[in-house]
């Protein structure tokens, strides 16, 4: 995403479990972990933009699953449904944190067995929230989504402008500092 904005970045992979309880509330689950990840980059004057995306549907919260069986049970979850995405942003400068979480519904249709045992294979499941990319060949399975787009793929760009402007800054103030424009 920050490519496709013309941002320059590097990538930074913080050691941070992604465990959570199962009564906390999914967007505060989320924003949470996005925080614990933006706390462990300890760059100075970099901006950190940390993210984790939660999938939950009927009170259960779905993250990536760990070998085929999970992703298998989560994809037959998901088929004939519509479930939750929520993404945690959280943006370090310095010491100062903010965050906050969008939602996206999304509607799967009903998937086979032979589809999932297919999509499996694909190795795509895997280290994807609910078992599943949206912007890969998993968008065969989504019949609807109301909300953001860039949600369900883990960069939930309407809310990171949010948060930057209350920092008073834009993409456009980001594109400048990377000298680019």
């Amino acid at each position: 995403m920050l490519l496709d904005l013309n941002i320059n970045f590097e990538v930074m992979v913080p050691d941070v479990k992604e465990t959570w309880s199962d009564e906390a509330a999914v967007a505060r689950t989320a924003t949470d972990l996005a925080k614990k990840k933006a706390r462990k980059c300890r760059e100075k004057d970099s901006l950190i933009i940390a993210m984790d995306t939660i999938v939950a549907i009927r009170k259960k919260k779905l993250g990536k699953p760990k070998n085929p069986k999970e992703a298998r049970t989560m994809l037959e979850l998901l088929s004939g449904r519509t479930h939750e995405v929520v993404t945690g942003c959280a943006l370090k400068w310095n010491d100062r944190i903010i965050a906050g979480a969008d939602k996206t519904l999304v509607e799967f249709r009903k998937i086979t067995a032979p589809e999932i045992d297919w999509y499996i294979e694909s190795g795509e499941p895997f280290g994807k929230a609910g078992a599943y990319a949206i912007q890969g060949v998993g968008r065969i399975f989504i019949s609807r989504i109301e909300g953001c787009y860039y949600n369900i793929v883990g960069f939930p760009l309407n809310l990171f402008q949010r948060l930057l402007q209350r920092w008073g800054l834009t993409i456009l103030d980001l594109q400048r500092l990377s000298g680019n424009r």
